[in-house]
Formats: structure tokens, C-alpha cells, sequence
């Protein structure tokens, strides 16, 4: 997955329109600057997340969405309730959700973009390519190719540590993911992202 850059133009505009024309680049510039510091476009590369994303497809991510208190000199003068968990302003990382993340250190640079399965303090077993978390079958519509692979490999389900998720490819045996024995530290979470309908290239 690779960032894209907004297009940028310019314009010369009539002298007597200067004033109006300032104060609207202004407020224009302001909007962007928000939007762009909240959300950042994406496009996808590869079928590991095939049907669901396609090669190509553009995403959208919200940035603000994983925004975490924790982060910010503010965390000092509030009580720790969540013994040391990730404070999210905006709720936490869902079940589900397709996110985009920064993978571990051991594996290839470049933003990643899976679905979240496992959540700090599940337990997950993948077994003959079913997904059980906290003992319970996941139903996943959303998966159509299939894998037979058990993680981990001893058949015992894996405990999700504070501050890491368990990710998985929706194309489960064409995806580099957490049943290859990573997961994704809280702080490599970009944010959720909204697939756009267009197609790069």
C-alpha cells in the first residue's frame, strides 16, 4: 500500500477580489490542513484482502478514529484505570474492523492494510482454517478463499497481550499476517479505513 498525494494547483486572481479571495484561501487552507491531519488516502496493492479489497482500490483513513490519550502529556495527570491498557479517546479498535498499521519490525516496510481478529486479552485459535476467539467459531462472511492452516501449529489457543492485535488477510492463504507469529503493537495502528469504489490505474 502506498500514500498518495493530493493534486495541487494554482491561480492568479483578479486584484479587486484580493481581500475576499485571502480570507477564503484562509479558511480553505485551515479546513485542509484539518482533514489532512485526520485523514490520509491509501490505495491497495496485492489480493491478500480479496473479495472484500481489491488491487488498486483507494482507502480512506481516519487517523483521529485510534487517537489515544496515552499519547499526550495529558496521560500524566489522569488516572490510569485500564492497568496500563491503551487509552482511546474515540473507542477502541473493533472486531472487524479493516485497519491500516505499520507492520512489526521483523517483517518488510510499508503500511499494511488487514482486519482486526484478535483484541488484547482474547484468546485465538485458527484451526484447519477456522477461527475460533475465546473459544467461540467467528462467522466471516466476508471470507471466501479459504486456508487450511492451524495457528499455532500446537493446536492451543494464543492469548492476545495488552497493547497488541491479531490480525488476518480476508484472503486467508494468499495473506503475510499475525498466523505467521506476529501482532500488532497498539502503537503501529494508523486507523480504520473506508474502501472508496474507484480503482487506481
Amino acid at each position: 500500500m502506498r500514500a498518495l498525494e493530493m493534486p495541487r494547483t494554482t491561480g492568479s486572481p483578479a486584484r479587486g477580489a484580493l481581500l475576499p479571495l485571502s480570507l477564503l484561501a484562509a479558511l480553505v487552507a485551515g479546513v485542509a490542513a484539518l482533514v489532512l491531519s485526520t485523514a490520509q488516502a491509501f490505495y491497495v496493492e496485492g489480493s491478500s484482502m480479496a473479495p472484500s479489497l481489491h488491487n488498486g482500490q483507494v482507502l480512506v483513513v481516519n487517523k483521529l478514529a485510534y487517537w489515544r490519550l496515552d499519547q499526550t502529556p495529558l496521560a500524566q495527570f489522569l488516572a490510569d484505570t485500564q492497568g496500563g491498557a491503551p487509552q482511546y479517546v474515540f473507542g477502541a479498535p473493533h472486531r472487524g474492523d479493516i485497519v491500516v498499521f505499520q507492520p512489526p519490525t521483523i517483517i518488510e516496510d510499508g503500511d499494511y492494510v488487514k482486519r482486526l481478529i484478535g483484541l488484547p486479552g482474547d484468546s485465538v485459535l485458527v484451526s484447519a482454517g477456522r477461527v475460533f476467539v475465546n473459544g467461540e467459531p467467528l462467522d466471516e462472511t466476508y471470507v471466501t478463499f479459504q486456508d487450511d492452516y492451524t495457528f499455532p501449529t500446537d493446536g492451543t489457543a494464543l492469548r492476545i497481550p495488552e497493547r497488541e492485535y491479531f490480525v488476518l488477510g480476508d484472503n486467508r492463504g494468499a495473506s503475510v499476517d499475525s498466523h505467521l507469529g506476529w501482532l500488532v503493537p497498539a502503537d503501529n495502528l494508523v486507523g480504520p479505513a473506508l474502501p472508496l469504489p474507484w480503482v487506481v490505474g
